[in-house]
C-alpha cells in the first residue's frame, strides 16, 4: 500500500530537471530528518540526473562532439 502511495506522490515530480531539484534542495526547510522520504528522493534524483549528464558528456567527448 505504501509503495502505491509513494509512487503516486512522486509521479508529479518525475519531470523536474536538475536545476529545479538543486533549487528545491537548497531551499528545503531545516532541520531535515534522515527518514524524510521526499528529501531523500530529491537527493537520489539529483545524483541520477548528474550521472546521466556526466555519461552524456563522456559519450560526446569520445564521439568528438565536445
Amino acid at each position: 500500500m505504501l509503495d502505491i502511495v509513494l509512487f503516486t506522490f512522486f509521479e508529479g515530480f518525475k519531470e523536474m530537471d536538475l536545476e529545479e531539484i538543486k533549487e528545491e534542495i537548497k531551499n528545503y526547510p531545516t532541520p531535515i530528518a534522515g527518514c524524510d522520504v521526499y528529501f531523500n528522493w530529491l537527493l537520489e534524483e539529483r545524483d541520477r540526473l548528474l550521472s546521466g549528464k556526466e555519461e552524456a558528456e563522456r559519450r560526446d567527448h569520445l564521439a568528438g562532439k565536445f
